[in-house]
């Protein structure tokens, strides 16, 4: 049940008992965030955003399309968009030495401007 294993489908498969149960409850307490949350606040939110900000992806991601990522900077205003072709959805694990160069170059112009 980790992004690191390479039989993450199969593991699934196995689960019993507490852990069954645990998985159960975390998928039940999601669908309540998702059913309860007042997403037009957290809208109203991110569409005032001021702060520089910095999206990064890329376009082989399993669970979010870039659509959606080239959306989501649009509503915040982001200030810079980075995709790369792979990398799938946790691009810090994947990438880690690109993505810190891209956020250290994104605060150093941010400190710039702001100087």
């Amino acid at each position: 049940f980790r992004p690191d294993r390479d039989s993450a489908e199969r593991s699934l498969g196995r689960l019993t008992g507490r852990k069954l149960a645990f998985v159960a409850n975390i998928v039940s307490h999601f669908g309540w965030i998702l059913r309860s949350e007042d997403w037009k606040y957290w809208q109203d939110q991110l569409s005032s955003n001021k702060v520089p900000a910095l999206v990064i992806w890329a376009q082989d991601d399993l669970l979010f399309n870039e659509r959606s990522y080239r959306q989501f900077a649009f509503e915040i205003h982001a200030t810079k968009a980075f995709a790369w072709s792979q990398g799938g959805h946790i691009l810090s694990q994947s990438k880690p030495d690109e993505v810190a160069i891209v956020i250290s170059e994104f605060l150093r112009l941010a400190d710039q401007i702001a100087a």
